[in-house]
């Protein structure tokens, strides 16, 4: 999606990189920053659409906007969470740095195989992720 962003054009994309991958933490916290500023213009620009009513309040569609930017893999990681707040804390985890025994807990039981990831590369990635929760 292109939206304006101070008279520039600027692009968001789909979030796609694991946050097992290198550099996964440098690449979110780019997308997680274009994505706070296409929120706020998107706000901006069609106030109607994020006024608080029974049907559709703001923060469900915050929600909503979330999870059409995500790829399959990493809608998984936040699919339960039932508001914004909660989707992006859980994001927010998976992509520090410093993981922790939730996070890699969380990182094995959500993760699917990818498309183009054949059967052992998948079975290796799972073996990693279980062997952060034995130490």
């Amino acid at each position: 999606m292109i939206f304006k962003m101070d008279g520039d054009l600027v692009s968001l994309k789909e979030l796609k990189i694991e946050p097992t991958d290198q550099n996964a933490s440098l690449a979110y916290k780019h997308w997680s920053k274009i994505f706070g500023i296409f929120l706020n213009e998107n706000e901006a620009q069609y106030p109607q659409y994020h006024v608080e009513n029974p049907n559709t309040p703001a923060k469900f569609q915050k929600l909503l906007y979330l999870k059409k930017f995500l790829s399959v893999g990493i809608w998984n990681y936040i699919h339960d969470a039932d508001s914004y707040e909660e989707a992006k804390e859980l994001l927010d985890e998976c992509y520090q740095n410093s993981k922790t025994r939730k996070i890699d807990k969380l990182l094995l039981q959500r993760r699917l195989q990818h498309p183009d990831e054949s059967l052992t590369e998948f079975a290796q990635i799972l073996d990693e992720l279980a062997s952060n929760l034995k130490d």
